[in-house]
């Protein structure tokens, strides 16, 4: 019979439980450290099946740190059937869930919109690398959301409702985003964020399509892992596996080590 327990991290894990981590986690997900560090905000689920651990997951409150990222983050190691079922009873209203394996969108709450994405995690390994620029790259503000849209989505400002420039608004002001500006108009756009309590990822990184293949998004990479790595933070990133480009850029800046990983992100509250 397989049953769901929370652990008393009020006492430290027992050792069956970090073996098990350790043994199950990529080098790059720094699970255990967080676990130790941010006892208060995290709770650890896990499954086991005749007293044998078979999966878990360890729920991350998100406030860490509001400024960067305002919904809990949720790693699943092992089994998911009985975790995602389970999840509902810990985690409220939207989330950010990542696992080691695919999980069928069955199991989630019927109430919950689920977008999955099949990605990869590339850890930085070293930074050696010049960021000297004269191009201006500075950190935006709630009054760039229009000209973040327009470089995102490709349209005019006149064409966006209420509740997307609310949404944007929101990205910029819950994530350190920043743009690359030529001649006063943003070309690239790109953010950092977090997937763990001491590890910071980058992404949604958007070059204009006139501008590509001129280095920008390079320029505008080298930037958000020098603001990311600041407070020995780590530094990882998700990018699709099927986008070789990208993969050979981050490589090229110092990501050197990868690992599948399934990423879900619910758009919908639970009532």
């Amino acid at each position: 019979m397989i049953r769901l327990k929370e652990i008393d991290l009020s006492r430290s894990p027992a050792p069956v439980l970090l073996q098990y981590l350790a043994a199950n986690l990529p080098f790059t997900v720094n699970i255990l450290g967080c676990i130790e560090r941010f006892r208060s905000r995290t709770k650890v689920i896990v499954s086991s099946e005749d007293e044998r651990i078979i999966g878990v997951a360890c729920i991350f409150s998100s406030n860490y740190n509001p400024h960067i990222w305002n919904d809990p983050i949720v790693w699943i190691v092992g089994n998911v059937e009985h975790l995602v079922r389970g999840l509902s009873q810990v985690v409220s209203g939207k989330f950010v869930l990542i696992s080691d394996r695919p999980i069928p969108l069955e199991l989630f709450q019927s109430q919950v919109q689920i977008r999955e994405f099949q990605e990869e995690i590339l850890c930085l390994e070293s930074k050696e690398f010049d960021l000297s620029t004269e191009i201006p790259i500075r950190r935006l503000v709630s009054g760039d959301a229009l000209f973040s849209l327009r470089l995102s989505i490709g349209s005019s400002a006149a064409e966006f409702d209420s509740n997307i420039k609310e949404r944007e608004i929101n990205f910029i002001k819950e994530r350190q985003v920043f743009g690359l500006f030529i001649g006063g108009t943003m070309v690239s756009r790109g953010a950092i964020m977090t997937t763990l309590p001491d590890t910071a990822s980058i992404g949604a990184i958007i070059t204009d399509v006139n501008h590509r293949g001129k280095g920008f998004g390079e320029l505008l990479a080298k930037k958000l892992i020098s603001v990311a790595s600041m407070d020995s933070r780590r530094v990882c990133l998700f990018v699709n596996r099927d986008n070789v480009i990208a993969k050979n850029l981050y490589i090229k800046l110092g990501f050197n080590y990868t690992v599948p990983a399934y990423y879900y992100t619910s758009s919908a509250v639970r009532p």
